[in-house]
């Protein structure tokens, strides 16, 4: 391949990243708006602390979306202030548990690859006292394994679908691997590499 061919391919590649992300953050940005909406109807006294923790996240989403690769750590202390951002709406339904050994850490994985799946278990199933939304997120043999059970609501409000398929192609693009993704009756599992 040329010189010429391959900074053709390259300028390809961060373009269409690019498009990738612009995508990712309007998606974004309505879903907590929407949620912001249902906590100050529901307990206007918690709204103030949902808009500080709604503030850390997209400060963390803005200030980095100039970075294609971030470490693991970065992401889950942003999963962890989105996660009280869900947990401030869904009370005792949500539980969130994270276990990551130290050595994965400082992993680079691509800007803002956990909350997209968080939301995604969040927007597609029921959570109840009873059946609360179980989230666990591992790293194991070089994978990161996000896990969710399954209480699907009979009628989800309305997808475009951009959500996986952002997340697979920025993988693709920036990782030269795919995601994978599993579902049985209980579970959805989506399946991130990670490079060492």
């Amino acid at each position: 391949m040329t010189a010429e061919n391959q900074q053709l391919k390259n300028a390809y590649l961060v373009s269409e990243l690019q498009l990738l992300k612009e995508q990712m953050n309007p998606h974004f940005l309505f879903n907590s708006l929407s949620s912001l909406s249902a906590v100050v109807r529901e307990n206007p006294e918690q709204a103030q602390k949902y808009i500080r923790d709604m503030s850390a996240v997209f400060r963390y989403a803005l200030v980095g979306s100039h970075t294609d690769l971030v470490p693991l750590a970065d992401e889950l202390t942003m999963l962890r202030s989105f996660a009280k951002l869900i947990s401030m709406r869904l009370e005792d339904a949500f539980e969130l548990t994270i276990n990551i050994a130290d050595v994965y850490l400082p992993v680079k994985i691509p800007h803002l690859s956990l909350q997209p799946l968080l939301e995604n278990a969040v927007k597609h199933n029921a959570a109840t006292t009873e059946r609360p939304l179980q989230v666990a997120i591992e790293a194991k043999d070089n994978q990161l394994i996000f896990s969710n059970s399954l209480w699907e609501i009979p009628t989800p409000e309305a997808s475009n679908g951009i959500g996986l398929a952002n997340l697979n192609e920025r993988f693709r693009i920036m990782m030269h691997q795919e995601i994978e993704i599993n579902r049985s009756e209980t579970y959805f599992i989506v399946k991130l590499p990670l490079k060492q």
